[in-house]
């Protein structure tokens, strides 16, 4: 047990990172994006809105939590996006501390610290802090169960179960977490016995039934978490699939496998494809026969998602600022804030992968837990589709990891500078070919007019 000398520091470091955490994303919070809501960020807002007015969700298009989230904040705030942003600046200042207690654990205060920093600072995590967007909410959650599993010991009964929890309300958030379920079941089997893992699963299945449930009701049949699988499915496997999600793609697909679900829309618009448990399973049902007509296609295409996924953060941000999300933002300021969110992700990666290889903090079992989080992650986005935003969940993860760095203990030999040549080499690799594909966005998002460039995505 630890002496009240020893946990001061501890308290000292924590208050820190929480604090430094929250003061970066205060801007963020107190002056959110104030231009055109649209895409996930304006479903958010509606579902939210009908939530918190009328009592009334809508078709399970998004699993509910984050929309439920929002709408408790519109409820004691009203429905300004001050509100939400500064909740969500709470939040992310609470994973960052998630981090900095899970790496204090597994290597020590000052593994603790830099993780802690790393992910107060991180760039990204900064930004999606004023969006309306479920990234900052799922990243708490799955840090969150991550930070009560990873531990030298094997988990006690009472954090099996508030793992369950949290990893259920993590798949109510994000459905891409459910498979990460059995995962850990197994992982707590292996650790702690068998009925540690059942506990985790029948947790998170108790979190998950009441939703599941209503969703049986309202469709009469299974509908687990959200229609949008089968779709996001098909988008990352079909014979046009780029590797990431391409909108180009809708009208095809709409005429061949989701001919069924569509609608009439005015205005002499084309016809809108409807996100329907029928469509879904049309979509999985396509994207399968597609894998096992071309196996060898689908390797490489899940070679493109790993890459799309582990890439840097252009994409998405700047076809948001681009849309006069953000407004014009003075070049003084819009340069080095993207640098920062474009150098962020492949400075954590280096970092990280530094620690894995050469760092200290020991070989105990929470490693195995934080390796398995990021091994799911990759082979969740390997099946369907890979962005450079679904990483963000990782960040803590890959905090953790460069913690090592801090720890005594470390060392190099031939071997482990041998492997870490060859992934940060491939590493490198991938973000030069990145950038390379994204760079006329990135000048037009940069150039005069940027804010109103109206780049496709």
């Amino acid at each position: 047990m630890r002496t009240r000398s020893e946990n001061r520091p501890g308290r000292r470091g924590a208050a820190l990172v929480f604090l430094l955490a929250l003061a970066l994303r205060a801007p963020a919070a107190l002056h959110p994006p104030r231009g055109p809501l649209f895409a996930d960020m304006l479903e958010y807002r509606e579902k939210a809105v009908a939530v918190a007015r009328e009592g009334s969700y809508g078709h399970a298009t998004r699993p509910p939590l984050y929309p439920l989230f929002l709408a408790a904040v519109y409820r004691l705030v009203g429905d300004g996006r001050v509100g939400a942003a500064c909740a969500q600046a709470f939040l992310g200042a609470a994973t960052a501390l998630l981090a900095f207690e899970t790496a204090r654990r597994l290597c020590g205060p000052r593994g603790g610290l830099v993780a802690g920093l790393l992910v107060a600072c991180y760039p990204g995590l900064i930004v999606y802090t004023g969006l309306l967007m479920s990234e900052t909410l799922y990243t708490l959650l799955f840090a969150a169960a991550l930070f009560v599993l990873a531990r030298d010991e094997p988990p006690a009964a009472g954090a099996c179960a508030a793992a369950g929890a949290l990893l259920g309300l993590a798949c109510l958030t994000r459905s891409v977490a459910a498979g990460f379920i059995p995962v850990a079941a197994a992982w707590l089997c292996l650790r702690a016995g068998w009925r540690r893992g059942a506990l985790l699963l029948l947790v998170a299945a108790a979190a998950l039934a009441p939703w599941t449930a209503r969703n049986a009701l309202r469709y009469g049949r299974f509908v687990p978490l959200d229609t949008y699988g089968g779709y996001n499915f098909l988008f990352g496997n079909n014979p046009a699939a780029t590797g990431r999600q391409e909108p180009s793609m809708l009208p095809e697909l709409g005429e061949t496998v989701w001919r069924k679900w569509r609608i009439e829309e005015e205005d002499g618009r084309s016809r809108a494809v409807v996100v329907c448990p029928e469509g879904a399973a049309a979509g999985y049902r396509a994207g399968a026969r597609f894998i096992a007509a071309h196996p060898g296609g689908f390797l490489r295409l899940g070679i493109r998602k790993l890459g799309y996924l582990a890439g840097p953060e252009i994409r998405e941000l700047s076809w948001g600022y681009s849309r006069n999300l953000f407004g014009p933002v003075p070049r003084a300021l819009l340069l080095p804030a993207a640098l920062a969110i474009v150098a962020g992700f492949p400075v954590l990666a280096l970092l990280a992968l530094s620690g894995a290889c050469f760092g200290g903090g020991g070989r105990g079992g929470g490693w195995g837990i934080l390796s398995l989080a990021l091994l799911y992650v990759g082979a969740a986005h390997f099946l369907f589709f890979g962005e450079s935003r679904f990483h963000l969940p990782l960040v803590p993860v890959l905090a953790v990891f460069a913690g090592r760095l801090a720890c005594p203990g470390g060392g190099r030999n031939r071997a482990r500078l041998a492997v870490f040549a060859a992934a940060a080499g491939l590493l490198v690799c991938n973000w030069s070919v990145r950038l390379g594909e994204e760079w006329r966005r990135v000048e037009s998002a940069l150039g005069p007019g940027g804010a109103t460039a109206r780049l496709d995505y």
